[in-house]
């Protein structure tokens, strides 16, 4: 697949990233040669010094033969006319434009634009926020064939099952059916064989029927306890998001009003202004560097704090607080992407990092819109395929204990008919089954010969 990035913004370098690592031809245009010299010292990538919004300038970096473009200048304006020259000049491409104008956003006409998909970083992180607080009570659940089988996310907390291989725990836990298929490990993403090691944190998918899933969650540690008291940190643009979304979501909707909301803005305008949007959230006129304010208000009562301002270190310093109150879930904003995998090393919870959670919602869309492809996990690296096992396909020549899987690849259900089984070791695929994959990326073609003996 060829992919052409406008602008080597820190956006930019992230999501080059994440494609080349797939192998993808990946082209960086923008018009200063030292941010394409700090790209060249990173990736193995083309680059191109020119403009978004200049035709010449967009056919040398191949847009007219390229399946995807994606503008994340620091100009929205730019990002949008870069999106419109594209297709005029290559009809079939996708086009993705970054925009930072939260009522663009949300009212502009992308469809007339041009524009096939649209990022807003301050909206990617305040969703990922609001996953990672889904994921904080025990259960993050996606189902498959009307309901059958549940693809369940779960923080791995058991300190009976931290250290041991995945074939441990399936064999001390064989009263359950289900399917271990991903794990998350930091900003990592691991197809888990059965001498994968379990560690603390790990956020395990597990594939399972619906009447198992309790099950699981038990052996992961967790219980389904709900989410009540929250927390929030002002003075930003995606915690004011995240409010406003749970204001709307939580409580405002109705879903669960014994939830309780508060947020503290040190700024009075903006928490009269907030106040007014938001009835159903409580917004206390504070500093935020008072930690006997925050104790005070229930900085030690509160199941989740989202520590998001504009001052990482800020965030940092409570959310380390929080979790000595015993805070079941800490979420902090970080001003880079790198500072993710040390989560676990300082005894944090989550961070979010803006930049990292818009490149990976361009990242979801991109594996959406794949061939085969029927789901994409939020914040994982792994594409979810439904293939079917083609005649005389090696993957039909026995039970799955007796096949031996590429690495990065297994399988999660088999569907025959409407009728789906998760897969486990004595699981028997047949020619014309419909077979549901987790693969990591770089791996999607070797998994389609694999099993359709297509290249």
């Amino acid at each position: 697949m060829k992919v052409v990035v406008i602008g080597a913004t820190q956006i930019g370098v992230e999501i080059a990233r994440m494609l080349s690592n797939e192998n993808h031809e990946v082209t960086v245009l923008d018009e200063s040669d030292d941010r394409l010299q700090n790209v060249r010292d990173q990736l193995e990538v083309f680059t191109h010094q020119g403009y978004g919004t200049s035709v010449s300038d967009l056919r040398i970096a191949g847009v007219n033969r390229a399946d995807y473009v994606i503008a994340v200048t620091e100009d929205e304006q730019n990002n949008i006319i870069a999106c419109m020259l594209t297709k005029r000049m290559n009809e079939q491409v996708r086009t993705i434009a970054c925009l930072f104008s939260a009522e663009m956003f949300e009212q502009a006409p992308f469809a007339e634009w041009d524009i096939d998909y649209v990022v807003h970083p301050e909206e990617s992180t305040a969703n990922q926020i609001l996953r990672l607080m889904r994921r904080a009570g025990a259960t993050d659940i996606t189902p498959f064939v009307d309901g059958q089988v549940m693809l369940i996310g779960l923080r791995l907390t058991s300190k009976e099952l931290i250290n041991q291989t995945v074939r441990q725990m399936v064999m001390s836990n064989a009263h359950a059916t289900f399917r271990l298929v991903v794990i998350q490990r930091n900003t990592q993403t691991l197809i888990p064989q059965a001498d994968t090691i379990l560690k603390r944190n790990d956020h395990l998918f597990f594939l399972a029927k619906s009447e198992d899933v309790p099950a699981v969650i038990k052996l992961t540690g967790n219980t389904e306890q709900q989410v009540q008291d929250i927390m929030i940190l002002g003075n930003s643009d995606v915690s004011r998001n995240v409010a406003r979304v749970l204001n709307n979501l939580y409580v405002g909707g109705g879903r669960d009003r014994r939830k309780h909301i508060k947020m503290i803005e040190p700024d009075r305008n903006r928490a009269e202004k907030i106040s007014n949007e938001l009835e159903h959230v409580l917004i206390i006129h504070a500093p935020l560097y008072n930690i006997d304010m925050l104790t005070s208000e229930g900085l030690d009562s509160v199941d989740v704090l989202v520590a998001v301002t504009d001052d990482a270190e800020l965030n940092l310093m409570t959310s380390l607080l929080a979790a000595h109150y015993g805070v079941k879930k800490t979420i902090a904003g970080v001003s880079q992407s790198s500072y993710i995998p040390l989560t676990n090393a300082v005894e944090l919870d989550s961070m979010v990092n803006a930049n990292y959670a818009t490149s990976r919602d361009i990242m979801n869309f991109i594996r959406s819109q794949g061939q085969n492809s029927i789901a994409a996990v939020p914040d994982v690296d792994a594409e979810i395929l439904e293939l079917v096992a083609g005649e005389r396909a090696s993957i039909t020549k026995g039970p799955l204990r007796s096949l031996i899987l590429p690495r990065g690849m297994v399988i999660g259900y088999v569907q025959n008919g409407d009728k789906a089984e998760v897969a486990t070791a004595n699981t028997q695929i047949h020619e014309g089954d419909q077979v549901v994959l987790f693969v990591l990326p770089h791996l999607v073609e070797e998994a389609r010969y694999y099993f359709e003996g297509i290249r």
